[in-house]
């Protein structure tokens, strides 16, 4: 009397490394995962007199069919079974059962159970994510997609993705992806001496001047095939464009993969190497949340890969960067105060593009000066001060019209304010 199992036994799909497109290169495989699942009680119970399972019973073998011929013996303990027989044809459907043993020890004998479910799957090429039967272009987008989290693969998806089968989706599955359909042969790369590592590296120390940038070198004394890295910043300060690669050949891709964190994948659709200049590989446009910002901002590497010929995953290191957000503006301005009319005191805001001697002074509709603001040598940048109403002498001064001033060796102007009682 066999038990039901509510549970049934899965084959998955292919796991070969294609060598073409063609279906004859393939050598499928199968994997028949958690066998121990789908064990079903002896059928044979009732021919020793027994309504209910021995408890000296021990599963001593599984037996693996795959349409309906034996092909292996596995331990009772066995959790999967891998089906690498090379004689498996690419695109046709196979069909695999599951068959108990079990030895009982109060009679001295083997007995088995019935067979468990059928599971059928069709091998499929790593890297024919789409499962057309061929690997091309459209493979790789969907892959890129997957990376960059515009879509999520499901299982099989993953599997035919992860053409590396090193459990995880990224650049060095795209580059192999290349490689198979472009025919890339072993042999024709120059790779560096063993121990050579990629660095990744930020350039940028500030955003400076009308149209800041982002700039990421790579270096590597070898051939590489792609990159791939995600850059971590804060997204309330600045937001990164579409990134620019320094020469031509390459492709860049980039997302937003979540809030601040940037990730980038450059690769050769030709399957030519990546030109990696002397200084900057990928240059991100910055715009700043605040035109006015100061103070210094960390950016670092989430993640730092690098794939060399066939998709060797070649050791990577990074260095971040703490980057200076003192703008500079790109002409000088003296700007209206803040609040105004105001009582007691008001904002004065100005720009200078250059640094130099200053002065930043209030004065009565007689010209003369009531207030000095500020004197001296200062940076060029944002800058700010505040009047509250008195004279240099700390006195408060009557309500009226006020005239603020800026004098620089470079630039001159004046201001209306009212101050209010």
């Amino acid at each position: 009397m066999a038990a039901a199992n509510t549970q049934r036994l899965v084959a998955t799909h292919s796991i070969c490394s294609p060598i073409s497109q063609r279906a004859a290169c393939c050598t499928p495989a199968f994997v028949l995962e958690n066998i121990d699942e789908y064990f079903t009680d002896p059928e044979t119970w009732a021919n020793y007199g027994l309504d209910t399972p021995n408890r000296d019973s021990t599963i001593t073998a599984l037996e693996v069919y795959r349409d309906d011929a034996f092909i292996a013996s596995l331990s009772g303990d066995a959790l999967s079974y891998l089906d690498d027989d090379p004689d498996l044809v690419y695109d046709q459907e196979y069909c695999y059962y599951v068959r108990t043993q079990w030895y009982i020890s109060e009679y001295d004998a083997y007995v088995y159970g019935s067979n468990s479910n059928e599971a059928c799957a069709i091998p499929r090429l790593l890297g024919d994510v789409d499962g057309d039967g061929y690997i091309t272009v459209d493979d790789i987008v969907i892959v890129i997609n997957f990376i960059l989290e515009l879509d999520t693969p499901d299982e099989l998806e993953f599997m035919m993705a992860d053409v590396n089968v090193d459990g995880a989706i990224n650049i060095l599955d795209v580059v192999q992806i290349v490689d198979i359909i472009i025919g890339r042969a072993a042999g024709n790369s120059r790779i560096a001496a063993p121990g050579a590592e990629a660095l990744y590296e930020i350039l940028t120390t500030s955003f400076t001047g009308s149209n800041p940038s982002l700039d990421v070198a790579l270096r590597y004394d070898g051939d590489l095939a792609g990159a791939q890295f995600t850059l971590s910043y804060d997204e309330s300060r600045i937001v990164l464009g579409t990134p620019v690669l320094a020469s031509d050949g390459a492709t860049v891709f980039a997302k937003e993969t979540a809030p601040g964190e940037m990730t980038v994948l450059v690769f050769n659709l030709s399957g030519d190497y990546l030109d990696l200049p002397d200084e900057s590989f990928v240059s991100f446009p910055v715009e700043l949340s605040d035109d006015r910002a100061t103070g210094q901002m960390q950016i670092d590497f989430i993640s730092a890969i690098a794939a060399g010929p066939f998709g060797q995953d070649i050791s990577a290191s990074s260095r971040s960067a703490s980057i200076d957000l003192n703008a500079v503006p790109d002409a000088y301005a003296l700007h209206q105060n803040f609040p105004n009319p105001f009582n007691p005191t008001t904002n004065i805001r100005f720009d200078l593009k250059d640094a130099g001697e200053v002065d930043i002074a209030v004065y009565n509709l007689l010209g003369q000066k009531v207030k000095t603001l500020t004197t001296g040598d200062l940076t060029a940048g944002y800058h700010e001060v505040v009047w509250d109403g008195t004279d240099n002498h700390g006195v408060t001064v009557s309500a009226g019209v006020y005239i603020y001033s800026l004098s620089s060796e470079y630039f001159n102007q004046t201001r209306k304010m009212i101050l209010l009682k």
